[in-house]
């Protein structure tokens, strides 16, 4: 990919902060940065611990949006799940009720309120009612020992309602034990494992459903290509953008020929904010594809202090001369 220069992102930069509705990755804020090219608007918001490697991607991704373009799609429109942040059961039901029309719930697990595990995903499972599906996200923290005795418990409790358990532990050796040894009819999906650990072949006799994220993957034709590698069906899930980064997030769903079910692309809604008047959520359990540009008045409205904004131009250039060295 042909990059622009570091004027022209600069150019247009914008840093905002906008508010969570609730804590989420153990962060209240999300701050991203926004630029314009060509082709529209592009986001750079890797969180704020990731290195310059793995945030070069982020870069790579939000260029890709602003100055490349992406694929032609083949579907207008993208069902999605609901995402549940780990808290109490009243928490969790709460913030199902922020995504409309959403039948199928993705639920963290393991995190702080780990006890309240299975009280939620049946608080969930009741809101849902009978057509409802859920997914479990371990984010990597179980051992094997634990991922058996886990989804073997939560099956017992939601049987087939359990759609798949994300990332049940944090190697792809130890998913690929999970897999081998599970008991229930469970199907396991990788997340982390393809992006932290490069995995980009035929995985399916490790897991069923492979995770793919726009932004980690370094832009919509690069995660293409990955998912061709894979050759396994594929969910699409966002990484906490506002609806500049989630855009590109549904351009790969609608770009997929071996799209798998409902995608994660619904996390503007955990948002206290975004930076587009009519932001890209959920409607009726969908989003439908269309061109977004930010609104001035919410740039303005959500700027970042200027020490903040500081940071992140710091940030942008130590990662754009990272990206133009290789």
């Amino acid at each position: 990919m042909s990059l622009p220069s570091l004027a022209e992102l600069s150019d247009s930069l914008r840093v905002v902060a906008i508010p969570l509705k609730q804590k989420f990755r153990g962060i209240t804020t999300r701050e991203v940065v926004l630029f314009e090219g060509p082709y529209g608007w592009g986001e750079f918001s890797p969180f704020v611990e990731y290195g310059v490697e793995e945030s070069s991607r982020w870069l790579a991704a939000g260029i890709e949006s602003a100055f490349v373009g992406w694929p032609a799609p083949k579907r207008d429109s993208i069902e999605i799940n609901a995402t549940i942040p780990d808290g109490t059961p009243e928490e969790a039901v709460a913030a199902l009720n922020f995504f409309q029309g959403c039948r199928t719930a993705k639920i963290k697990v393991a995190g702080a309120h780990s006890s309240l595990d299975t009280t939620r995903l049946i608080e969930i499972e009741r809101a849902l009612g009978d057509s409802g599906k859920i997914r479990i996200d371990a984010n990597g923290s179980w051992s094997v020992d634990e991922a058996l005795k886990q989804i073997s418990a939560f099956y017992e409790v939601l049987g087939n309602t359990l759609e798949y358990v994300e990332q049940p532990c944090a190697t792809v050796r130890e998913i690929s034990q999970v897999h081998e040894k599970l008991s229930v009819p469970v199907p396991l999906a990788i997340d982390e494992g393809i992006r932290k650990e490069g995995y980009t072949r035929d995985l399916s006799d490790i897991a069923d459903v492979a995770i793919l994220k726009v932004a980690p993957m370094g832009g919509v034709k690069n995660a293409l290509h990955i998912a061709k590698e894979l050759d396994m069906p594929i969910v699409v899930s966002s990484a906490l953008e506002t609806s500049i980064g989630m855009r590109a997030g549904l351009a790969l769903a609608a770009a997929l020929p071996n799209l798998f079910g409902a995608c994660g692309l619904g996390t503007v809604d955990l948002l206290g904010g975004d930076v587009i008047s009519h932001s890209l959520v959920a409607e009726d359990g969908a989003i439908s594809l269309r061109d977004v540009a930010p609104s001035l008045e919410l740039l303005d409205r959500w700027a970042a202090p200027s020490d903040r904004i500081e940071w992140w131009q710091h940030r942008l250039t130590t990662t754009f001369e990272f990206l133009e060295s290789r």
